[in-house]
Formats: C-alpha cells, sequence, structure tokens
C-alpha cells in the first residue's frame, strides 16, 4: 500500500511538473525489473532496462550510478568507470541515498565506496578521481545550500490594504507547488484571492533549488520517499511554521481564521503534512490540485478533527484529462482514499471543480467560496506548531 501511495504521489507530480514531466509508474517498473534482472546475474538485461529509464530521464545521474554498478557486475571495468564519470558529471556526490538491500541514507560518495556491487571498479586507478569529481558537486551542492536557506529563511507576504489598520488579521498561508517562488503566490493568483477574502497572505519557500538560483523556482524536496520518511518530513515543513511566526512577531493574527492551503502535486503534500500535524495553529488545511498522503497523516487525524481543525482537497477535474487510462483508474483511487480519510475523522471531504484556461475566474472563484465555508465556525485552541521529537 505504501508503494501504492508513493505512486500516485508521484504521478501526481509529473501531471502538474512544469517541464515534460516522464511516466513516473513507467520508471519504477522499468528501475524495479532492472533491479531484478541483476539480481539474477541477467546483466545485458538489466543494461538495457536501465538505458530504457535513460531515455526517459536524460542525465539521471542516479540511473548513471546504476549502470556503473551493472557493467562492475560484469566486470566490464571501462564501462562501470565510464558510467561513474557520467554520473559525477551529472551531479552524483551532493546528495544521499541508500544501498539496495540496506537500510539508512548515507552520502552518495560513501555510497561508492561502500557499495559491493562496485567492487570492481573501486580496484581501478581512476576510480579515486573520478570520486574527487564528485567532491566537487558537494562543494557545489553547500554553496546552493546556503544561497536557498538565505533565500527561504525571510517569507513573502501581503496585506490588504483595507487590513493595513485591522487590529488583528485573517492569515492565508500559501504553501507553492515546485517550480514556483514566494514572490510568485504573493504577485499573482492567490493575491487577489487574498484582497476578496480580506485576508493577510504569507508565502514561505522550499529550501531546494530546482534550477541554478532561487528566482527561477524552488522545491520543498529533493526525493518523495524521503518527505515521506517520519524522521525526514518535519525539515520540509518546518520553514511553513517558521514563516507564520515570523508573521506574528509583526501583526496580531486571528487564531480562529489561520487557513493553510498547499498548491499542486508537492504544495498540497507538504501543506497536509504540516497542517494536519498541528491543528492547533491552523484552522483550515486545503490541498489544491493536488494530494496528500493518508498513511502519512492518518495517525494524527482524529487530534485534529478533535481540536475543531477543517480540511478539505479541491481537485481539478481536468487533471484526468492529462493521464493514461491506467492512471486514470489510479487517480480515482487515490482521490477516493483522501475522501475517505477526511470523512472517517470528521475533517472535511474532497469536492471537485473543472477548471478553464480562458477564465481564470473559475478557479478563483472555486477557491474563495471553499475557504469561506470552513473558515467559520469554534475557534481552536491556538498553540505554537510541534517541534520533532
Amino acid at each position: 500500500m505504501k508503494k501504492l501511495w508513493t505512486l500516485f504521489a508521484l504521478l501526481v507530480l509529473s501531471l502538474l511538473s512544469h517541464a515534460q514531466a516522464p511516466d513516473a509508474r513507467k520508471v519504477s517498473e522499468l528501475n524495479t525489473k532492472a533491479i531484478e534482472a541483476l539480481q539474477a546475474k541477467k546483466y545485458d538485461e538489466g543494461i538495457k532496462l536501465l538505458n530504457e529509464v535513460l531515455a526517459l530521464l536524460p542525465k539521471d545521474k542516479g540511473t548513471a550510478y546504476n549502470l556503473a554498478c551493472a557493467f562492475s557486475l560484469k566486470a566490464d571495468i571501462d564501462g562501470g568507470i565510464g558510467w561513474l564519470e557520467k554520473a559525477a558529471e551529472w551531479g552524483w556526490g551532493s546528495g544521499t541515498g541508500t544501498i539496495y538491500g540496506t537500510q539508512g541514507a548515507i552520502s552518495e560518495i560513501e555510497m561508492c565506496r561502500k557499495d559491493a556491487d562496485l567492487a570492481n571498479l573501486q580496484k581501478d586507478p581512476r576510480f579515486e578521481p573520478t570520486l574527487a569529481k564528485m567532491q566537487a558537486n558537494v562543494d557545489k551542492r553547500k554553496a546552493q545550500l546556503k544561497l536557498a536557506e538565505d533565500y527561504a529563511a525571510k517569507p513573502a507576504t501581503y496585506v490588504p490594504e483595507k487590513l493595513k489598520d485591522a487590529a488583528e488579521l485573517p492569515l492565508l498561508v500559501v504553501v507553492h507547488d515546485v517550480g514556483s517562488t514566494k514572490e510568485q503566490v504573493i504577485s499573482g493568483f492567490w493575491k487577489g484571492v487574498a484582497d476578496e477574502l480580506g485576508f493577510a497572505l504569507v508565502a514561505p519557500s522550499g529550501k531546494t533549488m530546482v534550477s541554478d538560483e532561487p528566482a527561477k523556482g524552488m522545491a520543498w524536496f529533493e526525493n518523495v520517499n524521503t518527505y515521506l520518511d517520519p524522521k525526514e518530513s518535519w525539515k520540509s515543513e518546518k520553514p511553513i511554521h517558521d514563516a507564520v511566526s515570523a508573521f506574528k512577531k509583526e501583526r496580531k493574527i486571528d487564531s480562529t481564521r489561520v487557513v493553510l492551503i498547499g498548491e499542486g502535486g508537492m504544495g498540497a503534500m507538504v501543506a497536509y503534512g504540516a497542517g494536519i500535524s498541528s491543528p492547533g495553529l491552523y484552522k483550515v488545511v486545503i490541498a489544491l490540485d493536488g494530494p496528500f498522503v493518508p498513511q502519512a497523516v492518518a495517525a494524527k487525524t482524529a487530534n485534529a478533527a478533535k481540536m475543531g481543525q477543517k480540511a478539505a482537497v479541491l481537485w481539478d477535474t481536468r487533471l484526468e484529462a492529462q493521464a493514461s487510462e491506467a492512471d486514470k483508474k489510479q487517480l480515482a483511487e487515490g482521490k477516493g482514499q483522501m475522501d475517505k480519510t477526511l470523512k472517517d475523522a470528521g475533517l472535511g471531504a474532497l469536492t471537485s471543480y473543472t477548471s478553464d484556461e480562458k477564465d481564470p475566474a473559475v478557479r478563483h472563484k472555486a477557491v474563495v467560496e471553499l475557504v469561506k465555508s470552513l473558515a467559520t465556525g469554534a475557534p481552536a485552541k491556538p498553540v505554537e506548531a510541534g517541534t520533532p521529537k
């Protein structure tokens, strides 16, 4: 089941990606078959399957690393070193990963040293110089992380003119989707929503750059499976809580009307993780055109409902039009499970609308009406967001 929901999350992320997205299901199937082939010592078959993955994910550093392992197992040293160098060229070394069959993440350079599949390459004189190239990726990554941290440290905010002198402000917190930025949130669609609702707007930022500078887009995590690890998810969600805390130092907020909305495949997922975990801080949590993962929040939904939180999913029916028949079935299953999770807990439900490319007012109206319907009622006891155990 957990695998199903990971695939569902990947599917939605793919459908909503700003770039031409690969078939997430196909990539997962090919990788699984490739691993099975290599375990069965069918090295040429595994290599063929991994090259099919690479055709869907050009310059994917993880696939290059797996190809290096495959050629090493085949005792093709030149081929293995060649793919290891490709992995370095495409960024391998800057992140973390897990060696198949083991638990716990380690650095990608450490993987190279410890992975038994690379034993034949580890003896080659070209191995260490290749790892030195990977170290350059680590250094570059550190600089990028610092740049991203500095950018995300200060959220973007907008207060409608009519609220400039208000004693306290209802608050709309919007978690951007992958590839968007905090500036785009407060200057576009959401500015209009905040104006009509009469809410102040806070836009926190993810800390992962999708390109070489923050202005080109940010993300909340690099790997969905890492994010779904309960020990890791708080790292992605913390900037949201920090943004609200920072705004509260500047203006008094109406704690009965704090609405958290996550936009798109990634924004919705992270907003739900942060929101359901902190029902005293967020009165309403909404996923807009994206999924939440029931397994990730199931243990917290009863408490959220008890504290008076309301939650919903607002889903654009046009998303299905972009999917294959097989993926439409999985989308339907995922939507059904989200709806059931919300209803069983007494938090809310999934509701649909159909957007119109020629009329953005349709989406605007759907969001405004949903927020108005949920951001009323008895207040939840206001508390600060929790910290990881």
